[in-house]
């Protein structure tokens, strides 16, 4: 089966996807043998796949034992999705019976993310203090590290994004560079003219030789990342979480965190729920909204009541 798993894998367009679904979709090939063959697998009675899918999935949740509330509905989803499509991927193209996984529905998610977002002035602190430590110790590592920031923050990128922007992919003249998005595809962004020249100052101090062609590389080699190779998606986690650590503390700030603060900011500013769709590369105006995180609270009945009782009261 493990043959099986690395051909549906092939079908997936994310390696982000990729990785989580091997994880996924092995844990559960586990309870049998992931080395059986499909042959021996096709035989085994549904009955007895469906019982190993049951347990798998019970085994996932974690339940609040108190009020049975499921406190990991992300994960749990995720991972049942994962298996769903495993097995879609097993009858669609290799005549398995049917799906097991259908009968166990996902379970209800918010309807609004619960990522926190910045402030305007927030954001603008951060990269003040990035700029200042640039300015202080001018080195590569902190001029990049306050680019990454920077492309964050005013272009919603997503970390997979930013780290596979290649210099072949600005388009100075035309004001525009192209990202690769979800499912490898392409969209080109609006560039702005001081980040050009930033980007430029950034290579000639650096990089004049164009060792690399990524323009977010590693600088010094670990076990983790060759030199001059694209940057992981862990270190610039590691980079926006030690620097919100030292401005706002008091938040739980993700590089996610600065796409749901562009469409705040957007939405702020009047901008076309369309137009911030397309630059955010979501596929819909919906998910703008799911990602929006300003506080709507004065809106509710509970406030407006809330305001009465406040009159009829003091």
């Amino acid at each position: 089966m493990s043959t099986m798993l690395e051909r549906f894998l092939e079908t997936m367009p994310s390696p982000n996807t990729k990785i989580a679904y091997r994880k996924d979709v092995g844990d559960f090939l586990k309870r049998f043998d992931i080395e059986i063959t499909y042959n021996d697998f096709y035989r085994l009675s549904m009955p007895s796949i469906s019982d190993q899918v049951a347990k798998y999935l019970i085994a996932i949740k974690k339940v609040d034992e108190h009020t049975g509330r499921v406190l990991n509905v992300q994960t749990y989803n995720r991972k049942r999705n994962a298996l769903s499509s495993f097995f879609s991927y097993l009858t669609d193209w290799h005549n398995f019976p049917k799906n097991p996984v259908r009968i166990f529905k996902p379970l209800p998610t918010r309807k609004k993310s619960n990522t926190q977002a910045l402030t305007g002035a927030e954001v603008r602190q951060i990269l003040a203090y990035l700029k200042s430590n640039w300015d202080e110790k001018q080195n590569e590592t902190e001029f990049r590290d306050y680019l990454i920031v920077l492309f964050l923050a005013h272009y919603a990128l997503r970390r997979s994004e930013l780290v596979s922007l290649r210099w072949e992919d600005f388009k100075p003249n035309e004001g525009k560079f192209e990202v690769i998005q979800k499912g490898h595809q392409p969209r080109e962004k609006t560039l702005l003219p001081a980040h050009w020249q930033l980007l430029c100052e950034f290579r000639d101090q650096f990089d004049q030789t164009g060792k690399s062609p990524y323009v977010f590389h590693a600088i010094k080699p670990n076990r983790k990342t060759k030199l001059y190779q694209p940057l992981t998606v862990v270190y610039v986690f590691q980079v926006v979480k030690a620097v919100v650590e030292s401005i706002v503390p008091h938040k739980h700030i993700t590089p996610h965190s600065f796409r749901g603060t562009f469409i705040g900011l957007a939405l702020d500013a009047g901008i076309d729920p369309a137009k911030i769709a397309h630059d955010t590369g979501h596929s819909s105006v919906k998910m703008v909204y799911y990602y929006d995180p300003r506080d709507h609270r004065e809106d509710t009945a509970i406030e407006g009541v809330a305001k009465q009782f406040y009159c009829i009261f003091r």
